[in-house]
């Protein structure tokens, strides 16, 4: 997948959760919790960030490390953020554990692994 396919998708994943404001309104604000400390994985996302991409979109993005890798499949089913990275295969052992994540997964997938975000 390229770039600028990648960044297009994580915009609109983030608009799609969040919805829009009505003109003249505030922006949005969206808490988007990865799933680790910065790395490759997450630069379609900052990319869209240091783009405008949301800004444009009407929506104020905070973009948060989690403190422990456990923590934005917890903090996401208790609403404390508003979407977060992670594999799907966590996704996945969160809800048998009782919490309530719904996985997004991208188009055309991200390898075995399946990564993608969880609200």
């Amino acid at each position: 997948m390229g770039m600028k396919r990648l960044i297009a998708l994580v915009v609109g994943v983030v608009i799609g959760l969040a919805g829009m404001p009505a003109g003249g309104q505030s922006p949005e604000k969206v808490d988007f919790m990865l799933d680790w400390f910065p790395n490759p994985n997450h630069v379609p996302i900052f990319a869209a960030q240091e783009k405008g991409y949301f800004t444009e979109e009407g929506l104020a993005v905070t973009i948060l490390p989690p403190a422990d890798p456990t923590d934005p499949m917890k903090l996401t089913a208790a609403g404390r953020v508003d979407v977060a990275v992670n594999y799907l295969p966590n996704v996945i052992l969160a809800r048998s554990q009782g919490l309530t994540v719904n996985p997004i997964r991208p188009p055309g997938g991200a390898g075995a692994g399946g990564g993608g975000w969880a609200r």
